[in-house]
């Protein structure tokens, strides 16, 4: 679907997209698609709230939680959201999924950008 949208916007002239990614999957299926969050300084904070509460949920290991915290504090600001849900565990546990899963932020897709034009398609390859 996001594949046909993409078409229809260029065909239209449309460059800059915006979404809310909602409280089910949105939250990591648009940061899987190379989504971008407006205000990524809250977005961080945000981010490490919610990892507080799920690293116990979802009983992550201390070595997950710290790999974690790091996506989030160092991470540049326009790969943040699409590092985390790539995130996984040594044993390939997603990580970044259990923490995105049922967050939602506010998501762009820059498409005058030739670098974010590429991760989305880098995203969609199948």
């Amino acid at each position: 679907m996001f594949r046909n949208s993409l078409i229809a916007y260029d065909s239209i002239g449309v460059l800059f997209v915006t979404a809310v990614a909602n409280y089910y999957n949105g939250g990591y299926t648009w940061a899987k698609l190379a989504g971008r969050v407006f205000d990524p300084a809250a977005e961080r904070i945000r981010l490490r709230e919610r990892l507080d509460l799920i690293a116990k949920v979802e009983k992550f290991s201390q070595r997950d939680i710290l790999a974690l915290e790091n996506l989030i504090k160092e991470t540049p600001d326009e790969d943040l959201m699409r590092e985390i849900a790539c995130c996984a565990s040594p044993s390939g546990a997603p990580l970044g999924k259990a923490l995105l899963v049922g967050h939602s932020w506010e998501v762009f897709w820059d498409l005058s950008d030739n670098r974010h034009r590429s991760q989305i398609a880098e995203a969609l390859r199948p």
